[in-house]
């Protein structure tokens, strides 16, 4: 079972930059997707996590339930805050990884290949499992 741990506010700054050289377009990609797939979604404070595996996500801090609705799978799902950021930081690092393959860049390319791979690891044990899957297939 993988444990998660909030990014205490003095390592903040580290965060997205141990995520991907390109963190500012990260980090801006991540935002788009929060607003493109939900009405719930008007700005928000959002918590940085890690995960026990060296995986790493954030999320959004929205309160209630937030429905997301996904037209490229067809995907209408209501889950928790946590779920949401973990869909929406799978699919930047699927983008981020493409564009790291098609550049050539292979050290970037096996970084967010493996955080892909520790951070869906989390989304299987989740409690919202299958509405993640759901909404990222």
């Amino acid at each position: 079972m993988l444990t998660t741990s909030i990014v205490p506010v003095k390592e903040r700054f580290a965060f997205l930059p141990s995520i991907t050289k390109d963190f500012l377009s990260f980090e801006a990609t991540l935002f788009s997707f929060a607003e493109m797939f939900s009405e719930n979604y008007q700005g928000a404070y959002w918590q940085f996590i890690s995960l026990s595996n060296g995986g790493k996500f954030l999320y959004p801090e929205l309160e209630g339930s937030v429905r997301a609705i996904n037209t490229y799978s067809h995907a209408d799902v209501t889950f928790s805050s946590e779920a949401y950021g973990l869909c929406l930081t799978l699919m930047a690092l699927s983008q981020r990884n493409a564009i790291a393959h098609r550049n050539g860049d292979e050290e970037e390319n096996e970084r967010l290949y493996t955080l892909y791979h520790q951070v869906r690891d989390y989304a299987l044990e989740h409690k919202d499992a299958e509405f993640i899957l759901t909404f990222i297939d």
